[in-house]
């Protein structure tokens, strides 16, 4: 006699027994499994939109309704919505519009006096000078020494000038300065030399007599 895993033996009296359907189904797992959040792979991170972007779906939202202007941008109705409600804040914003948030929503800034620190990087670019973090940390030496000081007792031992030049980065970044990257050279050094010397020995043999003055 054949026998089924879940109601027994296969014979006549199989309509006469009480079949539990709920116990073999209990024994798959057919509800979805939990979220695992300790698994980094698996989380589910939050879309960030730039500012351009924002202030583009604003303008469009003026002949369109939230639903077509979030189909035609691929971004949630809900959020184009939420994004009508600081209409004002977008419009007025003056800062890096690549950024994705305010400067209202971003973390408290650690440097007092910030202005007088993007007016000196301001007047170094102006001098066609490449501001460097060495440069803003002797700024900063010289104008706010004090908060300076109490920022790098707050560090660890060993990581207070490191996390000092990150701070500088980060706040860089946040103003929307760009940072000088290394490149190929199109010419090699011993090209650029050899045509040095090329022009100085065509210069000296056609302006050699002139006299210095």
């Amino acid at each position: 006699m054949r026998e089924c895993i879940y109601c027994g033996p296969i014979g006549h009296n199989i309509n006469t027994r009480q079949i539990d359907t709920r116990s073999h189904l209990n024994t798959f797992n057919l509800s979805t499994p939990p979220h695992d959040t300790s698994n980094p792979s698996r989380l589910v991170h939050r879309h960030l939109y730039p500012i351009s972007l924002k202030i583009h779906a604003l303008a469009l939202s003026d002949h369109m309704s939230f639903r077509e202007v979030g189909a035609r941008l691929s971004v949630p109705y809900s959020t184009v919505r939420n994004w009508m409600k600081v209409s004002n804040e977008l419009t007025e914003f003056k800062g890096n519009k690549k950024s994705s948030n305010l400067l209202a929503a971003r973390r408290t800034r650690i440097i007092p006096e910030h202005e007088s620190l993007l007016a000196f990087i301001d007047t170094q670019c102006h001098q066609e000078c490449a501001p460097t973090c060495t440069h803003m940390v002797n700024f900063l030496k010289k104008h706010q020494q004090p908060s300076l000081q109490t920022y790098m007792e707050r560090q660890k031992d060993g990581c207070g000038y490191e996390n000092l030049l990150k701070l500088l980065q980060c706040f860089c970044a946040r103003y929307g300065y760009t940072h000088q990257q290394a490149c190929f050279r199109n010419r090699t050094v011993t090209d650029l030399e050899s045509n040095r010397a090329a022009f100085a020995a065509g210069f000296h043999s056609e302006h050699g007599g002139v006299p210095d003055e």
